[in-house]
């Protein structure tokens, strides 16, 4: 993979952080954009697309091989359709749709032909979560978007797909959820980097037949529940 580049945001922490660390040791360049600034990472804010365009500035105009669309959040005050306060509802899709769109828009254009993209949804979207719609709804919205880009890039090269994790062992689960591992089919929660191999499995070049695809990361859960036993806990914001 020597001489490949890739853009990845949410890059500071979670699968984000992992999917740099994994990249690079499979020979990429990689940039990383998040919230939270740091060693090869450029401060940026996804949902702001002034943000986006500075930090585009700053990375340059060299060809991209690989964009990874991580930056979530699970914000505090996400419930169900007569509790959550629009605020809420408001900023989560902000950041979790709007700014998947804006990473794509403001990044697309570098992308080379035989280029890839991956976006992040989540298991919610094939299955629901209890209490947590505005969450739920935006990772479905991701899934849709990823589906439609799919369709639209392949015109020029470019392949889309959208990679749905279950629970896995990051901040944002840690402070979500309270998790009955038991409950799993696994026995445990998913590492970062587990989810981080598929992401890169589907940029590698020889993965190059594979587009639109959906592709769950949950250790068979939705395959043997079809469902997600978790509950849900009230937690401050995280940023992914």
């Amino acid at each position: 993979m020597t001489g490949r580049t890739a853009i990845v945001t949410g890059a500071a922490s979670g699968i984000g952080a992992a999917t740099v660390e994994y990249l690079r040791g499979e020979g990429w360049l990689v940039h990383g954009v998040d919230l939270v600034g740091g060693e090869g990472i450029v401060r940026a804010d996804v949902s702001d697309p002034d943000s986006l365009a500075a930090a585009a500035a700053e990375l340059g105009d060299a060809p991209l091989h690989g964009l990874v669309c991580a930056a979530g959040i699970w914000p505090a005050g996400d419930d169900r359709y007569s509790a959550v306060g629009l605020d809420v509802w408001e900023r989560t899709w902000a950041v979790n749709v709007t700014g998947t769109m804006l990473t794509l828009r403001t990044f697309a254009p570098r992308l080379v032909y035989g280029g890839a993209v991956a976006t992040i949804a989540s298991i919610v979207a094939l299955a629901g979560f209890p209490r947590r719609d505005a969450y739920t709804a935006s990772k479905g919205a991701v899934l849709a978007l990823s589906r439609a880009w799919a369709a639209d890039l392949v015109r020029r090269g470019v392949r889309v797909n959208c990679i749905c994790p279950g629970v896995v062992d990051t901040p944002m689960t840690d402070r979500g959820l309270a998790v009955d591992t038991t409950t799993l089919p696994l026995g445990r929660l998913a590492t970062p980097t587990e989810i981080a191999g598929v992401i890169g499995s589907t940029l590698d070049p020889r993965a190059g037949y594979l587009n639109g695809a959906v592709i769950p990361v949950d250790g068979g859960l939705t395959a043997a529940a079809g469902t997600v036993p978790l509950s849900p806990r009230v937690a401050r914001t995280v940023e992914q």
